[in-house]
């Protein structure tokens, strides 16, 4: 699967990864990696998800291509790859074979990529704070 998937994406284009649908005796239900910038150097956050917690790691952007050879390719039936114009999917049939279904996205607004970036509390906006 890693072969298919290395030759359909642009690194720098990456929003998110989610893989899913992990294959039995996989010890992570769920991963998702996004990229983030840390102290003005670009990395990804790898979020692992085990049913009931989540583990962080990042690693540096030069990497993303070994860790998703290792660690990746071939744990998971389903790896959503999205970037800033589009979806891709890559699904792994019971048959073995790989389907790809892309989808174009329709973002709008920038997406920021800081890992400290400022809170966004909508049901907070409208509260006013009085002192007494």
């Amino acid at each position: 699967m890693f072969n298919v998937i290395s030759k359909n994406f642009n690194i720098d284009g990456i929003v998110e990864i989610l893989c899913s649908a992990a294959l039995p005796g996989n010890q992570y239900v769920k991963q998702i990696i996004r990229p983030v910038i840390i102290k003005n150097i670009s990395h990804f956050q790898i979020e692992k998800l085990d049913g009931k917690q989540a583990f962080h790691q990042n690693i540096a952007r030069e990497d993303l291509f070994n860790y998703l050879h290792d660690n990746i390719a071939n744990l998971y039936n389903i790896i959503d790859i999205t970037e800033q114009n589009q979806s891709i999917r890559f699904q792994r049939l019971n048959t073995g074979k790989i389907i790809k279904k892309i989808t174009k996205n329709k973002q709008t607004t920038p997406i920021s990529f800081e890992h400290n970036k400022e809170k966004d509390f909508p049901i907070l906006a409208n509260i006013v704070r009085t002192t007494t």
